[in-house]
């Protein structure tokens, strides 16, 4: 029996397991792909004290922060959370008993839900920059949005591809000024503003996108990045509470309206900047609920 279980081992996840274990409970994280978007992550530039870290670096510092405070981490999915009395039997590939649980499992990325998108899926058609982008050295390639997420890309494979289109369905891109400046001085960008992709077309692999301005455009891939859903499939059983987009609602102290379920991270409703630094404060709040919610009873 752990004292908590954390659904989700970002960096949500890894925060709320340390400071729960600090506070001497028995703490075990479960996360299908360990480090969540820290592992798509090529550079934070905003993580207070580490400019310019990778995700991958900031991953293995938390990853080793926790373990050294006695924090248990499996690779599994969990696939149901089942109330057992007044405490709870996660399901995966073993079962966990626990006596609270943390969501802290995120969001995965929106699709564009077009003809083509699923056929082409790892052979042209990508949600993941920093794992794919460098396959396409000298290759023409399409990242499509307009938000931060999407001219992070761009400047990505700006290193790569020899020629990177930016398809936005707005009239202008809405990211943070930084990004604005860095993405303007980009010689091989080419920004395709009000526009749509209607489907991707290619035999093996990618080789054009039709847009739905009739234009045929040749690319070797594209790259989506259209922002992102709250993971909360497994929440539906439970009866936790969801705001109008799908977001766990939480109070101050990241409890739900279930006796003995928190949440933190980027599938709450808690704040709409979705920011790692902002993830990990939202653990350490839940944790510290965690442990009050346990000392009184």
């Amino acid at each position: 029996m752990y004292d908590v279980v954390i659904i989700g081992s970002g960096i949500a996840g890894l925060n709320a397991g340390l400071y729960a274990a600090r506070a001497s409970l028995k703490v075990l994280i479960i996360g299908s792909e360990l480090g969540g978007n820290l592992n798509r992550t090529h550079k934070i530039d905003n993580w207070i004290g580490e400019p310019g870290i990778s995700g991958l670096k900031l991953l293995d510092k938390s990853i080793k922060h926790a373990k050294q405070f006695g924090v248990e981490i499996v690779d599994d999915e969990v696939t149901s959370v089942i109330p057992n009395g007044e405490n709870f039997s996660l399901v995966c590939r073993k079962q966990y008993e626990a006596k609270t649980v943390i969501f802290a499992n995120g969001m995965q990325n929106r699709q564009l839900n077009i003809k083509g998108e699923d056929h082409f899926l790892g052979s042209g058609v990508h949600y993941c920059y920093t794992c794919d982008g460098p396959f396409y050295k000298n290759k023409v390639v399409a990242v499509i949005g307009g938000g931060d997420s999407a001219i992070l890309a761009a400047l990505f494979m700006d290193a790569f591809a020899s020629k990177v289109y930016l398809i936005n369905k707005n009239e202008k891109c809405k990211a943070e000024e930084v990004l604005l400046k860095k993405m303007k001085a980009m010689k091989k960008l080419e920004i395709l503003n009000k526009t749509n992709v209607l489907e991707v077309k290619g035999k093996k692999f990618v080789e054009t996108i039709i847009l739905d301005n009739k234009t045929e455009l040749k690319v070797d891939g594209i790259f989506v990045e259209i922002g992102a859903v709250p993971m909360v499939n497994l929440t539906k059983d439970l009866g936790l509470k969801l705001d109008d987009k799908q977001f766990i609602i939480v109070d101050k102290e990241m409890r739900t309206n279930v006796p003995g379920i928190y949440a933190a991270g980027d599938i709450t409703n808690c704040t709409m900047v979705k920011q790692y630094i902002t993830a990990a404060a939202q653990g350490a709040i839940a944790a510290k609920s965690v442990f009050s919610f346990l000392k009184t009873k």
